[in-house]
């Protein structure tokens, strides 16, 4: 089913102590949008090309559940949740419940993915990526050992994702950072 013209799914907002996307909003429009935690802002940024930015949705990319997709890493991270609406009902989950496996989600056959809801921290937070290891140059290897999100005094706000982390790969020569 195409939905894309539907309007009412295409909004940014914030509600007390969350930020709320609307499914059909575009990639484009997130990493265009200060109130969205960096993370997601930045892997918005980096899918495709600016014209497939104009066209992928949010709710796209995380139904397609791909294990290359972009945004869900930085959402699962930080605990964001879908909630999901049929004619009868609806219901909320934590995104990192709702996508089941590679191209697998828990969405029924009569429901749509109606927004995602992001969590905001109590406070300040930077995003880290702690490699596994260095290779005799400095450089990182293809293996991250944690990611999360700390404070500045480096507790974590968010939690350790052993699962996601498979998925991270910095890019060939990239310094390590800690």
């Amino acid at each position: 089913m195409i939905i894309s013209s539907l309007e009412e799914l295409k909004y940014i907002r914030k509600e007390e102590n969350e930020i709320v996307i609307g499914s059909g909003t575009t990639c484009h429009a997130i990493e265009d949008d200060e109130s969205i935690p960096y993370a997601v802002r930045k892997a918005a940024s980096l899918m495709g090309a600016e014209s497939l930015r104009n066209l992928a949705t949010i709710g796209g990319n995380i139904c397609n559940a791909s294990p290359k997709a972009d945004l869900p890493v930085p959402l699962i991270m930080m605990d964001a949740k879908v909630t999901l609406v049929s004619a009868t009902s609806s219901r909320t989950l934590l995104l990192d419940e709702f996508i089941t496996g590679p191209k697998e989600t828990d969405l029924r056959e009569d429901e749509l993915l109606l927004e995602v809801r992001i969590p905001l921290p109590a406070k300040p937070y930077s995003h880290v990526v702690v490699p596994e290891n260095r290779n005799q140059k400095g450089k990182c290897n293809l293996k991250a050992e944690r990611i999360g999100c700390t404070d500045r005094q480096r507790e974590w706000c968010y939690r350790r994702l052993p699962e996601c982390e498979r998925s991270i790969r910095p890019e060939s020569g990239t310094e390590c950072r800690s």
